[in-house]
């Protein structure tokens, strides 16, 4: 699969994985430009499985809509990712 242009956008992504997009778009505002969180965080506001959301999450990283960077902490240990939305071209 492509990269979604504008136009495709959303109208090829799933409702879920819509919902998704916008969870991380709401975040975002409030992130700085990123959403700092965790699968777990988001299958529990969307009330599904953290697998659900992480092929949502895989889905919308391979049609370039966002993009995820790992987060550790101090000991080195991921707490979670920081999403963002991607740059359209």
């Amino acid at each position: 699969m492509g990269r979604l242009s504008s136009k495709e956008g959303a109208s090829r992504l799933t409702p879920l994985q819509q919902r998704i997009l916008g969870f991380i778009v709401e975040r975002s505002t409030m992130g700085g430009g990123h959403a700092y969180c965790t699968k777990r965080e988001i299958a529990e506001f969307m009330k599904c499985s953290a697998k659900t959301v992480d092929r949502a999450i895989v889905r919308l990283r391979s049609e370039g809509v966002i993009e995820s960077h790992p987060r550790f902490n101090e000991s080195g240990g991921q707490e979670g990712n920081a999403y963002r939305v991607a740059a359209s071209e």
